[in-house]
Parts: C-alpha cells; structure tokens; sequence
C-alpha cells in the first residue's frame, strides 16, 4: 500500500488538471448548442424584413397607364431586393468570449432560488476565441468578426452586404453540479441603439436549452 500512495496522490493530481482543462471547452462547447435559440430569441427582427405595401390604387380612373406601371415597376424591384440571396446579411461577433461578468454568481442563485444552487467558485475562466463555423444559425445571415470592421463607426460604413448589428457574450457562470448557468450578452444595432441581456440555461434530458432572458437595460 506504501508503494501504491505516491501513483494514487499523482492520479488525483493529474484528474485535477484535467478538469481544468476541459471545463472552459465544456463551457464552449454550451455556448455554441444554445447559440440558435438565442439568436432566434434576440435577432430575430434583425433579418426578417417586413415587404413594405403595394403601392395605393389610382385616385383617378383617368390615371395616365404609365404612372400606374412605374410605380409597379418600382415595387417589384423592392420585393426583389428583399427576397433571400439578394444580399447578404451579416451580424459581427466580437472575436472572444470574455470571463463571466463579477454578477452572474448573484444572478444565477437568484433566478434559480427555489433549487438552492450554489455557483460554481472555481476560478478557471478565460477568454477564448470564438469559431464562426460553429455559429449554426439562420442561414439567411453570416457572422464575421468584430475586427473586421473600422474601430469606430462600423454600423455606419459603405459594404456591399447588410451589417445587422454587433453581438457580444460573455462566459457561462455554473453551478457546482453543471447544470444551470448564466451569461451575458449586448446587441449593438446602432449608436444609440442597443440592449443588454441576461440569458439563463438549463439541462433537460442532456440538452441545453433557454430557460429566460432578463433584460438589463435597453438604448
């Protein structure tokens, strides 16, 4: 048994390692499963684009044709323009998930307060670049990254595709068991526009799924 101690000290120090290792990719990899209800949930408005009406019936029976076939014309050429692959639409991600914001422990024993949860204290977070080919989502928009784009003003810039808005989110908060967490998100659609948002998750039967968005402020 003496001989057995040391292999057994060095096994629990190599198991402690390992879930240092794996937790923040356990944490990326929820990210991206709940990313496609999250953005149906968030931005939504942001690619599905209302046609506007038709253009109002002639005042007059003696209306010239020609007005009546322009404005016709003009109509067909917006509907045109609005149909899916006519132009791409895109919303930038800044490049990294940052840590979890100092709150979410807070907010996460809060939201989950008839379950008595305690947060996970474990001090193993860092920021990691986020892999666009993993955003499965709405094939009607692609994600770039925020660097992409003029530090200043990006919203505002001449591209030949529509910029929908700027998303951010930070690291999901645990509990100790890993089966409830909290993180944090900010849609940029414009200079004084924009929202904050809280985004709770749970496990259900080994999926992840939404279990509300509290939102935080809204500009």
């Amino acid at each position: 048994m003496k001989h057995l101690f040391p292999f057994i000290i060095l096994a629990l120090i190599l198991s402690g390692c390992h879930r240092k290792q794996t937790a923040p990719e356990y944490g990326q990899q929820i990210m991206y499963e709940v990313f496609p209800a999250l953005m149906d949930s968030v931005c939504k408005g942001l690619y599905e684009i209302t046609p506007p009406p038709p253009p109002p019936p002639p005042v007059s029976i003696h209306a010239d044709s020609s007005e009546i076939a322009e404005a016709l014309a003009e109509y067909e050429k917006i509907i045109a323009g609005l149909k899916p692959g006519s132009k791409e639409l895109v919303i930038a991600i800044m490049d990294s998930i940052y840590p979890p914001e100092p709150g979410s422990k807070n907010e996460l024993v809060a939201h989950f307060a008839s379950l008595n949860l305690s947060p996970d204290t474990t001090d193993i977070y860092a920021a990691y670049k986020v892999d666009p080919k993993k955003l499965k989502n709405n094939k009607k928009i692609r994600f770039r990254y925020r660097s992409e784009f003029p530090k200043y003003n990006a919203l505002k810039g001449a591209y030949n595709f529509d910029l929908m808005g700027i998303i951010e989110f930070s690291g999901i908060q645990f509990d100790t068991t890993g089966s409830y967490g909290v993180f944090r998100s900010d849609l940029y659609c414009g200079e004084l526009c924009g929202e904050g948002l809280w985004i709770f998750i749970r496990k259900v039967k080994d999926q992840w799924i939404i279990d509300r968005i509290k939102v935080i402020y809204v500009s």
